[in-house]
């Protein structure tokens, strides 16, 4: 029975019930299967500037979870910190975020820097919120105005 535990799905709160985060690391060479399995998850836009949709299991909070082993223990990772970590070709470190710049949930695709819309980006937990409050998003909490 191999071990569940959630990587990147609510990374860096460390409370109970809350994985801290880890390292991901993703090589098309070394992770074959799932790098396919993964790739079969999305439906790409028509468009150069539309998203690719994930297709795979999606949680009540809109966001996408995908499961893979490393050294024989599970994981649940977020989809789009997966993409991220494939794109990029290098591990993501445990404090970098892959962020929704196009503000789609289930959004997995990797802008390049030649992009004409940005969709997944890396950043810190900061660029997270200050995109959050610059979008005017707050989890349903209203948001503070400084006079």
């Amino acid at each position: 029975m191999s071990v569940i535990r959630s990587v990147g799905w609510r990374e860096g709160f460390g409370r109970v019930g809350r994985a801290s985060a880890v390292a991901l690391w993703v090589d098309p060479k070394v992770h074959t299967a799932g790098v396919a399995r993964f790739r079969s998850k999305i439906v790409a836009g028509p468009g150069d500037g539309d998203c690719s949709i994930w297709m795979g299991s999606i949680g009540s909070d809109g966001y996408g979870g995908y499961f893979i082993t490393r050294a024989g223990m599970g994981f649940c990772v977020r989809p789009n910190r997966y993409a991220l970590a494939l794109a990029t070709g290098s591990a993501l470190g445990a404090d970098m975020f892959a962020l929704h710049e196009c503000d789609d949930p289930v959004c997995v695709k990797v802008s390049g820097s030649r992009a004409l819309c940005e969709h997944v980006v890396a950043g810190t937990q900061f660029d997270n919120m200050r995109r959050m409050a610059r979008a005017r998003r707050g989890c349903g909490r209203p948001t503070i105005r400084l006079r």
